[in-house]
């Protein structure tokens, strides 16, 4: 459960993006990768994983979107080690994903995320990476259980968060939003309005 008196930021501790992402095109079963779990990145391993791919995608899908992007990684243990996983089905994963993104509020279309089904050296085993970019500055992302979720700059995931967090977020990106351009009179009155405003989403145990 989210600590309501913990301070919640959205800037990133470093940029992100699915093209930048992809560092390799095959894996080496039983290998360990130079990289480790970030803000940016998580690891998951095998089949448990992919059996429960729905219940990942709510809660990295909302982190990464409201957190500057990131790769939800299936076949990957903990400490970096190669393990795959067996995919009988690519389009029924696709599926899954697409499904899972759709029913976030607001919808999450394909544009803001990519899937690779990446080989290894053994046959029928892969590496899955779900690359979900940054959502848009004027959006805070609920899975479908209306669950809002975020990515601290230690890389830990934090949520579902309490309303008065999900307040400062919205106080937050909405005045990112208006320091990027001019702000009109109606825009700041807004802002004050908001301020005082209770949050729509609210916590759900």
């Amino acid at each position: 459960m989210a600590d309501s008196s913990m301070v919640y930021t959205l800037t990133p501790e470093l940029s992100f993006s699915p093209s930048t992402a992809r560092a390799k095109t095959t894996y080496k079963i039983g290998s360990k990768l130079v990289n480790t779990e970030t803000r940016h990145t998580e690891y998951k391993v095998g089949n448990f994983a992919l059996n429960n791919l729905e219940q990942h995608i709510r809660k990295y899908g909302s982190a990464f979107l409201n957190s500057g992007g990131g790769t939800l990684t299936i076949g990957i243990a903990d400490d970096g080690t190669v393990v795959g996983v067996n995919v009988s089905s690519q389009a029924r994963i696709k599926k899954v994903i697409c499904d899972e993104f759709k029913a976030f509020k607001p919808s999450v279309g394909s544009s803001y995320y990519e899937v690779d089904f990446v080989p290894t050296d053994e046959r029928d085993k892969f590496i899955i990476e779900i690359h979900v970019r940054a959502g848009e500055d004027d959006e805070i992302y609920a899975d479908g259980e209306d669950k809002v979720i975020m990515t601290m700059r230690d890389g830990s995931v934090q949520g579902p968060l309490w309303p008065r967090n999900i307040k400062e977020i919205v106080l937050e990106k909405f005045t990112k939003v208006l320091n990027s351009s001019t702000p009109s009179a109606s825009n700041k009155q807004s802002l004050v309005e908001l301020s005082a405003a209770t949050p729509v989403l609210e916590h759900k145990e």
